[in-house]
């Protein structure tokens, strides 16, 4: 067994949560035990025992501890290629992206997700952030965000990873730096012969 001290970075999806101290962050196998309260932010004490999980190391929860309230560690801006070989795995981090799509995903997690693909230096993330109630976000899409969370991994049966998924713990969480430019359509066509669109 193992026992780490760290501050909640992401409460859900439920039962499971992200827990991070100074030195990395870990993703934590919660119990179904309803005395067993995450909430982010929270100062822990976790014991469990360690395992592979199902792409990176996990802790399995035996006991918890609140020890009181945290502070969420400093997330430094990252770039994709530092992300894409899954070696940030359960880290709290920011990256800045163009919003491609948004949508509502109700079947992934417990509560409503607002899901989001956010095109970054030349690669793909999803997005996923537990909402209180259905919203429409449309206007956001391809508007300039800085996204603050916990870089997840998808992957598949072979435990290949196959995209990074971003845990993003509230709206609060999302800062819009640039809105979507508006265009025409006129100014969309421009070309030069011989040279394709510019």
């Amino acid at each position: 067994p193992v026992r780490v001290r760290g501050v909640i970075t992401m409460d859900a999806p439920a039962p499971d949560f992200f827990v991070q101290d100074a030195t990395a962050g870990i993703y934590v196998e919660g119990r179904q035990s309803p005395k067993y309260l995450h909430a982010l932010g929270q100062l822990v004490e976790v014991e469990g025992v360690t395992g592979p999980g199902k792409f990176a190391p996990v802790i399995r929860e035996q006991k918890f501890r609140v020890l009181g309230n945290g502070t969420l560690p400093d997330a430094p801006l990252i770039s994709f290629p530092q992300i894409a070989d899954g070696q940030l795995d359960s880290q709290w981090v920011r990256i800045r992206g163009i919003v491609r799509s948004v949508a509502m995903d109700r079947t992934s997690w417990r509560e409503p997700t607002l899901a989001m693909r956010v095109a970054s230096g030349g690669g793909e993330i999803n997005v996923r952030v537990p909402i209180t109630h259905e919203q429409d976000l449309s206007s956001w899409i391809d508007s300039e965000v800085l996204i603050q969370g916990v870089c997840g991994s998808l992957y598949n049966a072979s435990r290949q990873l196959t995209g990074i998924l971003f845990y993003v713990p509230g709206l609060s969480f999302i800062k819009t730096e640039a809105p979507a430019r508006d265009a025409s359509l006129s100014d969309l066509m421009r070309f030069t012969p011989g040279h394709g669109i510019r």
